[in-house]
């Protein structure tokens, strides 16, 4: 760069660079980098991460075709062509859309929080006489269990009275409710949908009645979820 003076006015002129280099490198600082792309004086820059101090190090480039991508060191580029969503830890994981294999896969890996990922459904309808419990196990660490309906019957052959039936996990809340009593030859059933709960870490979580009926009667539990990883 050379600076004259004409006048009292003071201009700045810049020496471009007459081919482009082969290989990333620094300048003294504070001097322009430029170079001649074609005749017509389009420009080509140069990216490079630096250090506290400006010395050059490597550029790291990532790709879309991976989920939880780590996040970049500061002064690194991260490069991506689609969109990510962030896990709220660590990582990026790519978009998922609602085909088979994403919703089959019960996972909310790669899911906005705006809407749930496909859900599986676990219950138990034991014959009379016999508690009605069941439970989703614990989904390793790194995962929890997310319980967005549960419900709940009883058949009476003879007069049942009014039973609790309890969802929890440990390491979270839980929720009790009850039905009955039940008329003989009457059955109820209680559905609570819409739920969004949601389990500690690799824990199980239980849906269970508090009592086993009279012999003659049933009882049956049913809940729905899916698993979202960190």
């Amino acid at each position: 760069m050379k600076t004259t003076r004409r006048n009292s006015k003071v201009y700045t002129l810049f020496r471009s660079l007459p081919t482009l280099p082969l290989a990333p490198f620094t300048t003294v600082a504070g001097t322009p980098l430029m170079g001649h792309v074609n005749g017509f004086g389009a420009l080509w820059v140069t990216l490079m991460a630096v250090d506290a101090v400006g010395n050059p190090g490597s550029i790291s480039i990532v790709g879309d075709d991976t989920d939880n991508q780590p996040q970049q060191a500061t002064g690194d580029l991260l490069v991506v062509n689609r969109n990510y969503l962030y896990d709220g830890g660590v990582n990026w994981d790519r978009w998922r859309s609602a085909s088979e294999t994403n919703l089959q896969s019960q996972s909310g890996d790669g899911a906005a929080i705006v809407t749930a990922p496909g859900q599986d459904v676990v219950s138990n309808a034991p014959v009379a006489g016999t508690l009605a419990t069941v439970t989703k196990a614990a989904p390793g660490a790194g995962a929890c269990h997310v319980i967005t309906s549960i419900s709940f019957a009883v058949s009476a052959v003879a007069a049942a009275a009014r039973t609790t039936i309890t969802l929890s996990s440990a390491g979270s809340g839980s929720m009790v409710h009850s039905i009955g009593p039940v008329l003989i030859g009457d059955s109820k059933l209680i559905t609570f949908s819409g739920l969004n709960y949601v389990a500690a870490d690799n824990a199980a979580v239980t849906l269970a009645f508090g009592a086993a009926p009279a012999g003659t009667n049933f009882q049956s539990v049913a809940m729905t979820g899916y698993i979202a990883t960190a």
